[in-house]
């Protein structure tokens, strides 16, 4: 009976090295690329774990093509359901391209975030997703420099050339929240609850609020405009501040998923009811946002659609296959229900 085991049974470094017909450092030594092994010896020992299928291929693969087949995505929340949506999208897709991921969650602290983008550097990942947090990104460009490695930018553009960048058209779909609440329901007087302006996703929301509310000759009134650091606690808190105010808005803006279930939060401790009370339109399109009271008038961001080529775009990267574009911009949904005052469920 052969001692040869089937692929996918458990496999041990010291019967790979008995299949090779060499010692079990020699094994070590090729797997992690420790020591010098002749390249005959090394020849055996890849054939060894290709046989065996230990460690499933990838280490015999790694060491042949020198690339690990794993890339990192760092994402500024994994909180948001946005980047959940993003972070399980990559992760299929990437699976099914023969890739592993390792996600990493920089809670938006810009420090964590520089820490993660060394940490997958000096793992020598093949290349790095990153949806950058808030802040000055000097940063980015040093990590940048230090290490030439494929890096995709999610909703963040850098005045690096060649870096591409991956975003939602969100000025347009900000306009059309606005002008939905301005042309059909005759609101005036509107606030947003926006994230930090330091980030391109959030300053192209914000802007566009305003190019709305300009094109209908509406003020842009500061008070009733509060950032609310694109969290929960921000979204509480900014709806909190609005409706003490002796005049308050009509309608609100809300510029993200998380701000937006922290409002709906602050509205029930209130007692006060969306739409009679204040209505709501915004950026917030979740799997359960129908299910909520009352559902979710919302933008709908092609989370998947993003993720996917995002990862395309980065395995063109890592195989060198250039690409004449380096920013893309898709285009979103406008979900009407009835949070904004119309009678859709």
């Amino acid at each position: 009976m052969s001692s040869v085991k089937r692929k996918g049974e458990r496999v041990t470094l010291k019967e790979v090295a008995k299949h090779a017909g060499v010692s079990t450092a020699t094994v070590s030594y090729v797997i992690n690329n420790t020591r010098y092994v002749s390249d005959k010896l090394k020849s055996s020992v890849l054939n060894a774990v290709d046989e065996l299928g230990y460690s499933p291929n990838n280490i015999a693969r790694s060491l042949r093509s020198n690339q690990t087949y794993t890339i990192g995505l760092i994402v500024s929340n994994v909180e948001n359901p946005f980047y959940t949506e993003i972070a399980r999208a990559i992760e299929e897709k990437a699976y099914s391209e023969g890739y592993s991921v390792i996600i990493c969650n920089s809670e938006d602290d810009i420090l964590k975030e520089t820490n993660y983008l060394k940490l997958l550097q000096s793992k020598r990942l093949d290349g790095i997703i990153l949806a950058p947090a808030p802040g000055e990104n000097e940063h980015l460009y040093y990590v940048l420099q230090e290490n030439s490695m494929p890096i995709v930018l999610l909703n963040r553009k850098l005045d690096v050339e060649g870096i591409p960048i991956i975003k939602i058209n969100n000025r347009h779909s900000a306009e059309r929240c606005v002008n939905h609440l301005i042309e059909t329901h005759g609101y005036r007087d509107i606030g947003a609850v926006i994230g930090s302006v330091e980030t391109l996703l959030s300053k192209d929301r914000y802007d566009g609020f305003v190019h709305a509310l300009n094109s209908f000759g509406l003020p842009v009134r500061n008070e009733w405009i509060i950032h609310g650091n694109s969290s929960f606690a921000g979204g509480y808190k900014a709806l909190k501040h609005l409706m003490g105010k002796d005049k308050r808005p009509e309608a609100i803006f809300i510029g993200g998923s998380l701000m937006y279930l922290g409002v709906l939060s602050a509205l029930k401790e209130l007692h006060l009811k969306c739409p009679e009370d204040i209505a709501l339109i915004g950026f917030s399109e979740m799997r359960f946002s129908h299910l909520l009271e009352p559902p979710l008038s919302t933008i709908h961001q092609p989370a998947k659609k993003l993720a996917e080529l995002s990862l395309e775009v980065l395995l063109q990267q890592i195989s060198g296959i250039e690409r004449k574009q380096n920013a893309f911009e898709l285009e979103t949904e406008l979900i009407i229900r009835n949070s904004c005052g119309c009678n859709k469920m």
